[in-house]
């Protein structure tokens, strides 16, 4: 397994401490229990449920560490694809499912966020969504389909087991499946498939490009970053 980068930053080849020090805000404990401890000034406005200024900044300082924990996950998934050690295949390749299983859990709690689930905290999404730059259109907007699939893997097989009798059965493949299978599977026979190719994820037909995900995460990342740099008091009062 090679395949290309998946982004430019994870051409670098960190080591695993320094690529954790250079992500996301650094917040002192001392700071996060003041916020805990000053949860009063911290309510919605019953009246709009539009959310404080403080909550928010604690509700964007929590998209940027789900970002940065999908960031992480890609550098594990990148490095997972790429290991020619003498390791057993089976524990590669169970490394790169560990990790992508990791990123679409951080996606999919950036995309809860911003679009939550709550009828009443919807105004809370569009207040993030409209302070972050994210367009209604955005890759991370919900269905969470690819989550839910991994999240729902039991439901998944029962209903492959249901509708092709379990005659054939392929799960965890890594690569591209025309250079492998000769004729080509049922999609609907194909569990969870990664082509580093082109970064394209796929369960039983469906299809998640794992590139355009990450690189929409960035941009989120990137705007986090931004809203802090410029609101830097975290301890400000209502």
């Amino acid at each position: 397994w090679t395949g290309s980068s998946i982004l430019p930053r994870l051409h670098q080849n960190h080591r695993p401490f320094e690529f954790v020090a250079s992500l996301g805000r650094a917040f002192p404990l001392a700071l996060t229990a003041t916020l805990t401890a000053t949860g009063t000034n911290m309510k919605t406005d019953a009246g709009n449920n539009e959310i404080s200024p403080r909550l928010t900044t604690i509700f964007v300082g929590e998209i940027e560490r789900q970002v940065d924990f999908a960031l992480i996950a890609l550098e594990q998934l990148q490095a997972g694809v790429s290991d020619q050690s003498r390791s057993p295949l089976g524990f590669r390749a169970n490394r790169t499912w560990a990790a992508v299983q990791s990123f679409l859990g951080a996606a999919g709690m950036v995309s809860k966020l911003l679009w939550p689930i709550s009828k009443e905290q919807r105004a809370r999404g569009e207040k993030l969504r409209r302070l972050l730059n994210v367009p209604e259109n955005s890759i991370l907007r919900p269905p969470r389909r690819f989550r839910d699939h991994f999240e729902h893997y039991d439901e998944r097989l029962h209903s492959w087991s249901e509708e092709l009798g379990e005659r054939v059965f392929i799960d965890a493949n890594i690569g591209s499946l025309s250079n492998m299978i000769s004729p080509q599977p049922d999609p609907k026979a194909i569990m969870r498939h990664l082509d580093p190719d082109n970064w394209m994820l796929s369960m039983r037909g469906d299809e998640y490009n794992v590139r355009e995900v990450a690189t929409a995460l960035e941009e989120i990342g990137k705007s986090a970053r931004a809203f802090h740099e410029a609101e830097p008091g975290l301890d400000r009062r209502e």
